[in-house]
C-alpha cells in the first residue's frame, strides 16, 4: 500500500495522509529535502574551437571480411575527405593506421567528413562519402569501417591515443582560421 504523508519538522507523528492508494507497493521511503539545482546536460561541445577529434580504433574491422570469406587487405593509412562548399570534394591529408588498426585526427569542425581507407600501395580498399561531421570541440569514435552489425568495441586502449595527433586540412583548405599569435 502506498500512503503520502506531508510531515513538518519536529513533528512526533504521521498525521493524516495526502494520498493513500492500496494498489502501489513502494519499494523505501524517501525523504524530501531542498537540494541544489543540477548542472543541467554536459556537452561535449566546445564553441570556442573550430576543430574536433575523430578515432577508428580498428579500420581494419570490417563487414567487408566477414561477408565474402575473408582476404580484405589491412589500411596502412586514411584519407580524410571533406564536402565543401556542397558538391566539391577535397582531401584534407593521411593519417597513419597504427599496427592496431586505430587511427585519430583532428580535423575541421561542422564541415561534412568522409573517408577513404588505402593500402600500403596508395588504392582505396574501402570508402565512406563525406557524411558525417564533428562539432566544435567534440570527440567521435567509431569501431572500424563499415564494421559488422551488433558489435561492440574491444576493451583495450588504442595505440593512436599515445602517438602525436595529426591536425588535417585546417589552414591550407581555408576550413578553420589560423590563430594570430
Amino acid at each position: 500500500m502506498l500512503a503520502l504523508f506531508r510531515v513538518k519538522a519536529g513533528a512526533t507523528g504521521l498525521g493524516t495522509p495526502l494520498i493513500v492508494d492500496p494498489a502501489w507497493n513502494p519499494c523505501e521511503a524517501l525523504e524530501m529535502a531542498p537540494h541544489s539545482r543540477p548542472m543541467g546536460r554536459l556537452s561535449s561541445t566546445d564553441l570556442a574551437k573550430q576543430t574536433g577529434h575523430i578515432l577508428c580504433l580498428d579500420a581494419n574491422y570490417t563487414g567487408e571480411s566477414w561477408e565474402n570469406g575473408g582476404g580484405t587487405p589491412a589500411a596502412a593509412r586514411v584519407r580524410v575527405l571533406a564536402e565543401k562548399p556542397p558538391g566539391k570534394l577535397c582531401a584534407l591529408g593521411e593519417v597513419p593506421v597504427q599496427a592496431d588498426g586505430s587511427f585519430m585526427a583532428e580535423v575541421p569542425a561542422g564541415v561534412p567528413l568522409g573517408l577513404e581507407a588505402l593500402d600500403e600501395k596508395g588504392r582505396v580498399l574501402r570508402r565512406q562519402a563525406p557524411m558525417f561531421w564533428v562539432c566544435p570541440g567534440e570527440n567521435r569514435t567509431c569501431i572500424g569501417c563499415h564494421e559488422p552489425p551488433n558489435r561492440a568495441p574491444h576493451n583495450h586502449r588504442p595505440v593512436a591515443v599515445g602517438v602525436s595527433m595529426p591536425r588535417l586540412g585546417l589552414k591550407q583548405s581555408g576550413l578553420v582560421q589560423s590563430k594570430s599569435n
